[in-house]
């Protein structure tokens, strides 16, 4: 599962650490249905239900990996 991240300053490389660890645990998902859960934030969930929620907040955007 990959963490939240609401940091102020975040480094390219913790960054590219997250979008790794994201790539290898959603690598192979099928995409079940996308929608907008808030108007800053999109879901993408998959067939086996995890769910990406992916959210701009004032630092950026913030990844989030759950179950359902």
């Amino acid at each position: 599962m990959v963490s939240n991240v609401t940091h102020t300053a975040i480094s390219k490389v913790a960054l590219a650490r997250e979008a790794k660890k994201a790539t290898k645990f959603l690598l192979g998902k099928s995409v079940s249905r996308i929608w907008r859960h808030r108007p800053s934030e999109i879901v993408i969930e998959f067939k086996d239900g995890v769910r990406l929620f992916v959210d701009k907040n004032k630092f950026g955007l913030e990844l989030s990996i759950t179950r359902k």
